[in-house]
């Protein structure tokens, strides 16, 4: 029984988890089991409708036990605290006055937590609403965002004025332009145009290959940092964040060498060097996820992991069929969620962001990436036929045209093929 349960040991954490995020999602919505039921009982599907009530059946003693758990120690979740308050003003058991009422980061809202809103203004009719927030960077469906609230807002609240926010403070062409490119391929978010405030700064990007497997990140960081040490005198002064689309990517950065300190618990990896004028530079990073970095910001960024595959970046990990009796339907998009994510990673950088991706198993992104930077000429290498041509550097000539020259991303293995396209100005 034992052996059986190790054979399964990742189904059965992934079903626990489904487990946790279906009662977060479903007390986020302000749902009961009968209201789930009732969901279900809509879904066209047979096979899926059958599914979905036997996963319901099952959630049930579960749900309930955990409900009876927080009776008993007379606790209540941060769902409950929500649900709580707006049944206490409906009743009008708290009769407060509200003048106004400011939300930051509307686009996280979930239904429950409109529902407070929503109550809050119908005690107060002429409460005024102020709501800031980017559909850019809604991230946190998984948690019970509902990103139809914001896209919809005067649906739900009525007559409204809407001013854009299109100014950034945080970072600089041509970072602007390849960002916002990438987001809106995504045709349901908000169309807008970025535009920076300092014309003489800049927020470069690179991708920068790695040279082992898709499971170690260690040399193109090493590669990364020697860089980093060339490029700037004062490089122990920036503020370099590397970012992972999991917490366990911070596992991708090996110490074998010693050449790296790694500290899992403050989650900091440090790199020490000697420089050519024999100073000696100690370089310390902050490791952290996608998600816990939103809101935040560094000199420098790094991102891991930007392969495919089920935990790469985009994860390739879909959602349950059953969350679909609970999550919002408004962005339909294939990885709309992943790109949201991928956007506020590459934007937390004032100054440069790398892109760490294995050239073999290079997620889609990046592909994308290579080709809205002029990086890739978007066609197979016609030696190898498996990987792609990107560019390796631009120059000018003696008669003054300009060249892009491109070579296989499969050069690591072998494949040495190049090509060189002139620009006649």
């Amino acid at each position: 029984m034992e052996d059986n349960f190790e054979a399964a040991k990742d189904e059965v954490s992934s079903f626990i988890t489904l487990f946790g995020i279906f009662i977060t999602l479903m007390k986020s919505n302000n749902y009961s089991i009968a209201d789930v039921v009732n969901r279900n009982s809509r879904t066209p599907d047979q096979f899926l409708k059958k599914r979905n009530a036997l996963f319901i059946k099952i959630i049930t003693p579960i749900f309930e036990r955990y409900e009876n758990h927080l009776s008993e120690r007379n606790e209540i979740d941060f769902s409950d605290m929500i649900n709580k308050a707006t049944k206490y003003i409906l009743d009008e058991k708290l009769k407060r006055k509200f003048k106004y009422v400011i939300i930051d980061e509307f686009q996280d809202i979930s239904i429950g937590r409109y529902q407070l809103v929503k109550a809050i203004k119908t005690r107060n009719p002429s409460c005024k609403l102020f709501c800031v927030g980017d559909d850019w960077q809604s991230i946190y469906r998984f948690s019970g965002s509902d990103i139809a609230l914001f896209k919809e807002f005067e649906n739900y609240f009525g007559f409204t004025v809407r001013s854009k926010i299109e100014t950034t403070y945080r970072f600089q062409n041509p970072l602007i332009s390849l960002s916002s490119d990438f987001i809106l391929k995504n045709p349901n978010q908000a169309q807008k145009e970025l535009r920076g405030t300092l014309n003489s700064t800049k927020t470069n990007y690179k991708i920068h290959y790695s040279v082992t497997d898709n499971q170690d990140d260690t040399t193109a960081l090493i590669d990364i940092f020697n860089e980093l040490i060339c490029s700037y005198e004062d490089i122990e002064r920036k503020e370099i964040v590397i970012l992972g689309r999991y917490g366990f990517d911070i596992d991708r950065i090996k110490n074998e060498k010693s050449i790296f300190q790694i500290d899992k618990i403050n989650e900091t990896i440090s790199f020490e060097i000697n420089t050519e004028d024999g100073n000696f530079k100690k370089i310390t990073t902050q490791f952290m996820t996608v998600h816990k970095a939103k809101g935040l910001e560094g000199d420098i960024i790094i991102i891991l992991n930007c392969n495919s595959g089920k935990y790469g970046f985009p994860s390739e990990m879909s959602d349950d069929q059953v969350l679909n009796l609970l999550l919002s339907e408004a962005d339909q998009f294939e990885n709309g969620e992943e790109r949201r994510l991928f956007y506020v990673a590459m934007t937390r950088a004032k100054e440069k962001v790398f892109f760490i991706s294995d050239s073999s198993y290079k997620s889609k992104f990046i592909a994308e990436l290579e080709v809205e930077s002029g990086e890739s000429l978007n066609k197979k290498c016609p030696k190898c036929k498996t990987s792609d041509m990107v560019l390796r550097k631009s120059g000018t000539a003696i008669n003054g045209n300009t060249y892009k020259f491109f070579g296989c991303t499969n050069y690591l293995y072998g494949c040495d093929y190049t090509t060189k396209e002139w620009i006649n100005n």
